[in-house]
């Protein structure tokens, strides 16, 4: 009885129509819902014919499509096309033959869901025979097709491909997809993403390689796609790295497909967004996230003529150029004043005189940075270098936010050597003219880390690009020129050796502070970390005969016998290792048994010749360095996984569930995961409460086993997220120590420094400010509990800064001191500091003072944990 009332009632009400953007809205409610509100706003305009949107939540009764069908005009020379929403979304199919034959009109009705994409465009799947059907009156109905608007290439992938047991071919609105199979929730996300966001072009089919958290694609997949084309649809094909890709060695995917496909291919360097006739390229960071606007949209490779042949240079096919530009002079190159140019490369902009240099191919050819544009400023003239500095620094200002948030300033001297290095000695051709076509050599590089500088002061505060080529830097780190993470290896060094049972053990000397415990281990017991070798058990710490003279003891690392929250200790390296004890005589007594770790507090720095007073740092041997080593970390990974065994074990799970939120992390294809995990648990460690004494041997130069536990820590910040702009922390320093500090030009800080982006708790009696470069983003590997603290970053060992301000404080005032992270081309071999570059502390001093003032004006952002304050209290430069 219900049910034939609520029929009768539904039969009495009439439908309703208004006009909404470009469709017709069909509703019996008062109102229209939000889902067919959106649709209609949002779709395409159709020429042939009305769009119509019915929305209908309840049951839909055979008398209702009759007063559709009144409500629809009889036009016979345009069509219907039909959108359903809500439940009975479906039901297009059914009464689309219906609707044909009662309004003598062709109607166009989805089979399958509709979904709505980018720029109005509607995209009917999932599912094998999904599309737009045409019914004509008196006929049965015919596939249309997949994609409204529709593209030429539309019929090119209709239905999910099978490319292999792994790969699938997925139609997107934009085209297609090619990606692995079995990744449930990261191709979900991702799916949605891309059919939301990414237009179809009319006339080009954009073939997306890869997805973000998913084994790589191989190329054989996207061999046997590209057989299933015709040569119409070829020829429309671009392709775009959205994922990783298996490549062979130093490829790019561009060349890589040329060569396998036989064929000239096109390549954007990045996603497409935007309106589909002249869409903005953005490209894929390393974290899979949104990269910047890149400036070149699409690159043209050609295959080898034969296997072993030279490959063709690339072809730069299009680009954007921001309205600033001035008049062309000859392709992508533009005026900007009458002493400059700018030019449009792979890599970003380079800011030239009109005259081009001889390493002028080699600039053009340096391969583009998904983390970073690249704004090239020409230094080879030093009258003129000044010049060209401002005004690149004055184009990055003008440049839209995406693309200025991750621009950073680049040497071209700098670029130019890195490429000569990844090229060989005379491999690149000559440099080009004014007006010349620009060519490129065979070979690309990335960018140099080394000829990086900050983009902008007043980007202060905003997120900075990661830059994850750290370990392509060739520029060593020289005593006093402390800004790079890798040293060139001069010599044979000692690597740590497997710990050995000592002769004669003597009972551990007591800690002047005990360390803190470990964060407690995960519910779940962990796995033993893959790849490592079975744990040797360490007797208690040997302490060396006392020399004639005080020596500061090296903090001992040793690995407990007691549970995960007993406190971390570096266990003794091994004899031959950095730092390493002296190995005791043989014929000692018999090893004592394992005891539980008590770490060994080592002073702050052996005493100077006034006493115990503060000293400046001074710069270590290589044994004593936490500079990684020209020959790698596979000693200390070893060490540190057999040494600190059970704390790795007990962590190795929950920072595996870090690094698979995070795939970023481990994307390089020259990267193990063993080694991603070691270095991450290093990290993790030194943050927690435990890590509090690793600093004070780095500080006094000390060879120990702290040096391969803090190498390894090394290792694991260059991957994380780097941080360009203000940093700030608080000290109480003492007279001397201020003295020290301030009345010098750079201090070098051979120890981690720990710094906050947003002020926290103000425990001391001056602000420090520091205008960074390189400081790595620790959050996703910060600890719980008491030794958490938000928005941290750190600098590396070997960070060197140069001193802008210094108040000192006074009764009732704070004190501040303002220093700026300097690049390694700042720094001589002499240790020389560059007198140029005046304009840079000019830029920084200003945006840190501006940041101390608003930062004044509000409360601190940031809570910093009981055990980690400690942290944040050094002056640079110091050993105490």
């Amino acid at each position: 009885m219900f049910a034939l009332h609520n029929s009768q009632a539904q039969r009495r009400q009439d439908i309703a129509g208004h006009t909404v953007g470009n469709a017709m809205v069909l509703h019996l409610e008062n109102s229209i819902s939000a889902e067919a509100r959106a649709l209609a706003m949002n779709v395409a305009q159709d020429d042939q014919n009305d769009i119509v949107v019915l929305d209908v939540a309840g049951d839909l009764p055979a008398e209702l499509w009759e007063s559709v069908a009144r409500a629809l005009p009889r036009r016979r020379r345009r069509g219907v096309r039909l959108v359903v929403c809500g439940r009975y979304r479906s039901s297009s199919t059914l009464v689309g033959p219906w609707l044909a034959q009662r309004l003598r009109r062709t109607v166009v009705a989805a089979h399958g869901d509709v979904l709505p994409g980018a720029s109005g465009s509607l995209f009917v799947h999932p599912g094998p025979q999904t599309g737009w059907v045409r019914y004509r009156p008196g006929k049965p109905g015919a596939w249309d097709a997949k994609r409204f608007p529709t593209p030429a290439w539309d019929g090119a992938l209709t239905a999910d491909y099978a490319t292999s047991s792994t790969g699938v071919a997925e139609p997107l609105p934009a085209g297609a997809w090619i990606h692995h199979a079995g990744a449930g929730d990261a191709v979900r996300a991702a799916r949605e993403w891309l059919v939301s966001s990414v237009p179809c072009q009319p006339d080009v089919l954009l073939v997306l390689l890869g997805c973000p958290g998913t084994p790589p694609v191989a190329l054989d997949d996207v061999l046997r796609f590209w057989r299933t084309l015709d040569e119409t649809h070829r020829r429309m094909v671009r392709f775009a790295a959205y994922g990783p890709v298996a490549l062979p060695p130093g490829e790019t995917p561009g060349r890589a497909l040329a060569d396998l496909l036989g064929e000239p291919v096109v390549c954007l360097t990045g996603v497409p967004l935007g309106e589909p006739a002249k869409p903005d390229v953005y490209t894929i960071a390393t974290d899979g996230r949104l990269g910047w606007n890149a400036f070149v949209r699409e690159v043209g490779y050609a295959p080898r003529e034969r296997p072993t042949a030279q490959p063709p240079a690339p072809v730069m096919l299009s680009y954007r150029t921001p309205e600033f530009f001035g008049r062309s002079v000859g392709g992508p190159v533009f005026w900007y004043a009458a002493d400059a140019v700018i030019e449009v490369i792979q890599g970003g902009l380079w800011i030239r005189p009109p005259e081009a240099p001889r390493h002028a191919p080699r600039i053009r050819a340096a391969r583009l940075d998904p983390d970073r544009s690249a704004v090239v400023f020409d230094d080879a003239n030093e009258q003129q270098a000044a010049r060209m500095r401002v005004l690149a620094q004055d184009v990055i200002d003008r440049l839209d936010p995406a693309t200025r948030e991750h621009s950073v300033l680049v040497q071209a001297s700098a670029l130019a050597e890195a490429m000569a290095d990844a090229t060989g000695p005379g491999q690149a051709p000559a440099g080009g003219r004014l007006g010349e076509e620009p060519a490129a050599p065979a070979e690309e590089a990335a960018l140099p880390v080394a000829a990086v500088e900050p983009a902008t002061a007043e980007a202060l505060g905003q997120r900075a690009p990661s830059i994850g080529a750290l370990e392509t830097l060739r520029v060593g780190v020289r005593p006093g020129q402390a800004q790079g993470v890798l040293a060139p290896d001069t010599g044979p060094e000692p690597a740590p050796e497997p710990v050995g049972p000592p002769a004669s053990p003597a009972p551990p000397r007591a800690p002047a502070e005990p360390a803190a415990p470990l964060p407690a281990p995960p519910p779940t017991p962990a796995p033993a970390p893959p790849a490592a070798p079975a744990p040797v058990p360490a007797p208690a710490p040997v302490l060396p005969p006392a020399p004639a003279q005080p020596v500061a003891a090296a903090p001992s690392i040793i690995p407990p016998a007691a549970p995960p929250t007993a406190p971390l200790a570096v266990p003794p390296a091994a004899p031959g290792a950095p730092g390493a004890a002296p190995k005791p005589a043989p014929g000692g007594a018999p090893v004592a048994p394992r005891t539980p770790a008590v770490d060994v507090a080592a002073p702050a720095d052996p005493p100077a010749a006034g006493g115990g007073a503060p000293r400046l740092q001074q710069a270590p041997v290589r044994a004593a360095s936490a500079l990684i080593p020209g020959r790698g970390l596979g000693e200390e990974r070893a060490w540190l996984r057999r040494s600190l065994n059970t704390e790795f074990t007990a962590l190795s799970t929950a920072v595996t569930r870090v690094l698979s939120q995070h795939p970023g992390l481990k994307r390089a294809a020259d990267t193990d995961p063993d080694e991603v995990l070691t270095d991450s648990v290093a990290v993790r460690l030194y943050l927690s409460p435990a890590g509090s004494a690793i600093d004070a041997g780095l500080r006094a130069a000390r060879k120990g086993p702290h040096v391969p536990f803090a190498r390894c820590v090394v290792a694991g910040l260059v991957r994380l997220p780097s941080h360009r702009g203000a940093t700030v922390y608080t000290a109480s320093p003492s007279a001397q120590q201020w003295r020290l500090v301030t009345e010098r030009k750079v201090v070098t800080e051979w120890g981690f420094l720990n710094a906050l982006t947003e002020p926290g708790p103000q425990t001391g009696t001056v602000d420090v400010l520091i205008w960074a470069m390189t400081a790595r983003r620790t959050r996703i590997l910060e600890p719980d509990g008491a030794g958490h603290a938000d928005n941290r970053v750190l600098f590396v060992p070997g960070t060197s800064f140069k001193v802008l301000e210094a108040v000192a404080p006074g009764p009732g005032t704070r004190g501040r001191l303002f220093l700026r992270e300097l690049a390694a081309n700042e720094i001589d071999e002499a240790g020389k500091v560059a007198e140029d570059r005046l304009q840079l502390d000019e830029l920084a001093a200003g945006s840190l003072r501006r940041c101390a003032e608003r930062w004044a004006e509000s409360a601190p952002a940031s809570v910093v944990g009981e055990d980690a304050l400690a942290r944040f209290g050094a002056l640079p430069g110091l050993t105490g």
